[in-house]
């Protein structure tokens, strides 16, 4: 079975974080969203999966834009948008 990936907005605490965690057990690797990168990274050392980590404000749109648009070859089918 391939890969899929999960985008979690919020991933750096609560249910973004809990969302995360319950999909690691499920083969998905992450694009972490959140706007504090030192939690995400934190978040991405318990995942046994791949992540990648986009650290902006999803109220600006500019940000989202840009951070998207960044997004490894490996990242950019998004199967799961939390």
């Amino acid at each position: 079975m391939s890969q899929k990936t999960a985008l979690i907005t919020g991933a750096s605490s609560g249910i973004g974080w809990a969302t995360a965690q319950a999909l690691d057990k499920h083969n998905f690797q992450f694009i972490l969203c959140g706007r504090r990168e030192d939690r995400l990274h934190e978040l991405a050392q318990t995942l046994t999966n791949k992540s990648t980590l986009l650290t902006f404000d999803v109220r600006d749109y500019q940000e989202v834009q840009s951070a998207i648009a960044s997004l490894p070859e490996a990242f950019r089918t998004i199967d799961l948008l939390d």
